[in-house]
């Protein structure tokens, strides 16, 4: 099937989408796909913690680690969930590390980003309604 698009030819592959549909069916290959996702946003995390930090935790980077692995090897959704809300949980008690001031230290009050953890609908605080928003802004895109 062709389709015009903005002055420009695409195609659709619609056997592609079929097979992406009827897999979408499939729990075991839901469950792999799961896995997969889980275990990258927490090594995504961990490079970010690794290459963006002040002074990164050696034992929540080694945890996160672990976990990354032990995400590929969860037999139920639930226990993977599990995985992820905890190293999250170990991402975000560190993301206060990752805004960095470097303002005079009577000034440092009032521009200071305080990040105790994640909460959201409403986000309680100012690093909370940016990571809102950022998420927002991204799903839309």
């Amino acid at each position: 099937m062709v389709l015009w698009h903005h002055d420009r030819m695409c195609t659709k592959n619609v056997f592609l989408r079929q097979r992406q549909f009827a897999m979408a069916e499939q729990p075991w290959f839901c469950k792999r796909l799961a896995r997969g996702l889980v275990a990258g946003k927490i090594r995504n995390h961990r490079t970010f913690l690794l290459r963006n930090h002040v002074e990164p935790d050696a034992v929540i980077l080694g945890e996160m680690k672990r976990m990354a692995e032990q995400a590929e090897e969860c037999v139920s959704i639930e226990e993977l969930l599990g995985v992820e809300g905890n190293a999250a949980r170990l991402y975000f008690g560190a993301f206060q590390g990752l805004i960095k001031a470097e303002l005079e230290e009577e000034t440092l009050g009032i521009f200071r980003l305080d990040f105790a953890r994640r909460n959201c609908r409403p986000p309680r605080d100012a690093v909370n309604a940016l990571l809102s928003l950022s998420y927002s802004m991204l799903a839309k895109d």
